[in-house]
């Protein structure tokens, strides 16, 4: 009887295991939660056709203005192996998008922002792509004193007569 037991379970867990593997497909593989972050690092979804429709991402900044991020991977538009490339587009206004290619590492200055590249995500299927960035304002640099020029006798002026 035990072994009739046993050998009952063994087939239920084969079967468990068999199911799962066929559920796993690695075309739907996604990257990683991001986890625990520093506040001003965010992922960016890729947009698979290749056109973005909307910003997956941004910054806002002072004054009520935003900068917001598109990105489509290098693989959608040319999949071939090597280094992780994306087109990253920063998106100062509804009129415009600044794009730029970068790969891991690269350091966009625009907008009064900073955009660090920290890891692009090339997965089986590219429309799930991502690319983690950090993404932060620049300071604004201190007024600059005004100094006075002290008068001189070419720029005193001449006495009336």
């Amino acid at each position: 009887m035990t072994s009739a037991v046993a050998l009952a379970a063994l087939g239920v867990l084969t079967a468990v295991l068999v199911h799962q593997a066929h559920d796993h497909n690695p075309k739907d593989a996604q990257p990683p939660p991001l986890g625990p972050h520093q506040s001003d690092v965010q992922r960016i979804a890729v947009v698979a056709d290749g056109f973005p429709a909307s910003p997956t991402g941004g910054i806002q900044l002072p004054g009520g203005r935003s900068v917001t991020f598109s990105v489509v991977t290098n693989d959608l538009i040319n999949p071939v192996p090597g280094p992780h490339e994306a087109e990253l587009a920063l998106e100062p206004d509804d009129t415009h998008a600044d794009w730029h290619l970068v790969k891991a590492g690269d350091v966009i200055t625009e907008y009064g922002i900073r955009v660090k590249v920290l890891k692009i995500w090339r997965m089986p299927n590219p429309e799930h792509d991502a690319v983690d960035v950090q993404a932060d304002r620049l300071p604004t640099p201190p007024p600059s004193p005004i100094t006075p020029i002290p008068s001189t006798p070419a720029t005193a002026s001449a006495p009336a007569s």
